[in-house]
């Protein structure tokens, strides 16, 4: 199956930390008000987001602390998720939806589901702070369409999965209308030549973030009727079946982890 999404990304190469928003941290700007200041106690990751206005809008309830992944550094690592981890990275993030540590290892892989203000002529990351409910939310929902997918293939009957996806699709819009920092769901069609320029050019479809890189796999994998499963290796998911060159026995994504396996099994004989 041919890939239609070509969009570069970025992320911390450094990883992430997982920082709790504690209410000593803030104070509101008036009794009306549902915006806040940074106070003397605040760390820094807190007042650079306070003047940024990211979360300022986001704190309602410290009694369920606010989780935010705080990048460790600012340096910047320019990468493409969607060509470097297959077919399957949509069901990586519904798989993350309960859990934290999966998140915080998602977004170390990967990068942030959206990008932030204006990019800082690519030397800085656009977020300094990642709300990790922002992220679960999303994971909830992928992971809603992985079942209704599953469902429809289940009945034959693909209606209810169109009608999920062009709706989840249409409120990210308006959403993204609302949110001025969540500018990452634009699709801009493109032709490209792939380096080749005495080639016919390629049609194919550049998100600008992640977000829509996801649900653009997503959209790809169930108009293609794809059978994906998981290597038995890495958490690398890869399709198998008729015209992906793998059998539905295949058990790895890629010849490293085939290797890699082979010496686990070289290894265990050794030892055993």
């Amino acid at each position: 199956m041919p890939n239609l999404i070509r969009f570069e990304w970025e992320k911390c190469p450094d990883g992430y930390t997982v920082e709790d928003l504690r209410p000593e941290y803030v104070r509101s700007e008036g009794m009306f008000s549902n915006s806040y200041i940074a106070t003397k106690e605040a760390p820094e990751w807190v007042r650079e987001n306070i003047e940024d206005r990211i979360f300022s809008k986001e704190i309602t309830d410290f009694e369920q602390r606010d989780q935010f992944l705080i990048p460790n550094s600012q340096r910047v690592l320019k990468f493409n998720p969607i060509d470097e981890t297959g077919t399957g990275l949509f069901l990586e993030i519904a798989d993350c939806f309960n859990s934290v540590p999966k998140i915080t290892e998602f977004v170390t892989k990967y990068g942030a589901l959206y990008k932030g203000g204006v990019p800082d002529g690519g030397e800085k990351l656009d977020l300094s702070a990642l709300h990790i409910g922002t992220i679960q939310e999303f994971s909830i929902k992928m992971k809603q369409a992985v079942e209704v997918w599953e469902e429809a293939k289940s009945l034959n009957s693909f209606g209810n999965l169109a009608r999920f996806f062009n709706l989840e699709t249409l409120a990210n819009d308006k959403h993204r209308e609302r949110s001025p920092h969540m500018n990452s769901s634009t699709l801009s069609p493109r032709l490209h030549t792939g380096g080749i320029s005495t080639s016919p050019p390629i049609f194919s479809l550049v998100p600008e973030g992640l977000h829509s890189a996801l649900w653009l796999q997503f959209a790809q994998a169930v108009s293609a009727n794809l059978q994906l499963q998981r290597c038995i290796i890495c958490p690398t998911w890869f399709a198998f079946g008729t015209g992906t060159g793998r059998r539905k026995s295949a058990h790895y994504c890629s010849d490293k982890c085939r290797k890699a396996a082979h010496r686990r099994q070289t290894a265990k004989k050794r030892n055993g």
